[in-house]
């Protein structure tokens, strides 16, 4: 008589082999970003995980907001090309610690609007950037944007460019920004943006600038409530995966992930178009209080003109002027 047991668990040995191949072979996709869940970075990434997942079904996509994997952003970056992390996306501003090309997006006032923007990350541009990341590992999947980004400060109002002047203004990590501020007259402090709201709240800086997302996102109009809207950048940001993975993927895995790559680009955008005017009300009714418009914008504009030449030879002005000449 055959022993039932041994049948029993010789099943339960299949059964626990399969489990266990199945478990394997899951792509798990880890996706960090640094700003909040009503951040168009994570509309965009809600967006192509659907997308994803209806079409693979061995892939489970994790979204971690808010620097749960880490909050500055250039270290998550590196995280992507050692594998630690699968995706991320970040201000395009940190890009230039991987290829200097990448400045000619965090330029002040290069872009008209925010067309102008997306024609030139769609564009030549962007596969140029894109490009020159490849040879860092890094695969630049779809360009998501910040729109117009503005200045908030602690207790000073900033109504011209004469009242910025000797301000500690946090920045992001990148040479553009310091010598845009500089050019302004303030004092140009890089910090991570985990550490922002906290070094707004001790004074370590004056201000910081961000665009009306990150401003409501992160509540900055909490312990920086005097905004002034000048605008003076409108930001590329990438998002990255590492080379050697995407290019490990199988070929209908990676064809599915580049149509919801696509399909969250376009989610990302939509919801930065339909949103935006919202949030100025939003943050004035919590207490922020806006000055608008700033009275001498065109002076602005004209420091800014100091920067570019600085950039000329780790940029390229050829880059430069084809970003300008985008109609």
């Amino acid at each position: 008589m055959k022993n039932p047991l041994k049948k029993l668990t010789t099943a339960c040995a299949v059964i626990a082999l399969s489990v266990s191949v199945s478990f394997a072979a899951k792509i798990v996709i880890k996706a960090a970003h640094t700003t909040s869940i009503d951040y168009p970075y994570q509309i965009g990434l809600e967006a192509m995980k659907k997308s994803l997942e209806s079409s693979v079904k061995d892939v489970d996509m994790q979204i971690f907001p808010n620097g749960a994997l880490g909050g500055d952003e250039r270290k998550v970056v590196e995280s992507i090309q050692l594998q630690t992390i699968t995706m991320t996306v970040v201000n395009g501003a940190v890009i230039s610690n991987f290829t200097k090309k990448a400045d000619v997006f965090g330029l002040p006032f290069i872009f008209r609007d925010i067309n102008h923007l997306y024609a030139a990350m769609d564009g030549q541009p962007g596969k140029i950037i894109a490009a020159e990341l490849e040879k860092k590992g890094i695969k630049v999947i779809a360009w998501y944007a910040n729109p117009d980004r503005h200045m908030f400060t602690r207790s000073k109002l900033i109504t011209n460019i004469n009242d910025i002047k000797g301000m500690k203004i946090r920045v992001t990590q990148s040479p553009v920004a310091i010598e845009t501020f500089k050019a302004f007259g303030a004092l140009p402090t890089p910090m991570a943006y985990g550490e922002l709201y906290s070094g707004l709240q001790q004074g370590v800086v004056d201000g910081g600038e961000n665009d009306w997302f990150g401003i409501r996102g992160q509540k900055f109009y909490e312990v920086a409530p005097k905004i002034a809207l000048t605008g003076h950048f409108m930001v590329a940001c990438p998002l990255m995966v590492n080379l050697k993975w995407y290019n490990s993927l199988p070929a209908n895995v990676k064809k599915a992930f580049d149509e919801a790559a696509a399909i969250g680009q376009k989610a990302m955008r939509d919801y930065m178009a339909k949103e935006t005017s919202k949030i100025q009300k939003e943050v004035e009714a919590k207490g922020g209080v806006v000055i608008k418009p700033v009275t001498d914008i065109a002076k602005w504009r004209e420091a800014s003109k100091a920067v570019y030449p600085k950039f000329y030879d780790t940029i390229g002005k050829d880059l430069i002027d084809m970003v300008i000449n985008i109609k």
